[in-house]
């Protein structure tokens, strides 16, 4: 029997507000404890794979341990907008 490949869990919840979705992590081989936090952003925005890169390497500098088990590593929420990415970074060229 071929092994399974491991897939990363990514959980996208909308809530009333469609510009918020809260953000789930969980390292590729599925083991491991899980990492969470609420995502916001204007109109217009894009959560791409370079904001969800951004949001874990914070989470890591926060102090996820992605090889730990235990309860979800809970971070505050993350302003897409407020992030350094390389579309922001060009929206406040634009805009000055």
């Amino acid at each position: 029997m071929p092994a399974r490949r491991p897939r990363p869990l990514r959980c996208w919840e909308t809530g009333p507000n469609r510009n918020a979705a809260t953000l789930t992590v969980q390292h590729e081989s599925g083991k491991g404890g899980v990492a969470q936090t609420v995502l916001t952003w204007l109109e217009g925005m894009a959560v791409t794979p370079e904001v969800v890169a951004i949001v874990v390497r914070r989470m890591l500098a926060a102090g996820w341990r992605p090889a730990e088990k235990g309860s979800p590593f809970l971070m505050d929420t993350v302003a897409v907008g407020d992030l350094d990415t390389r579309e922001n970074v060009a929206r406040a060229v634009m805009e000055s």
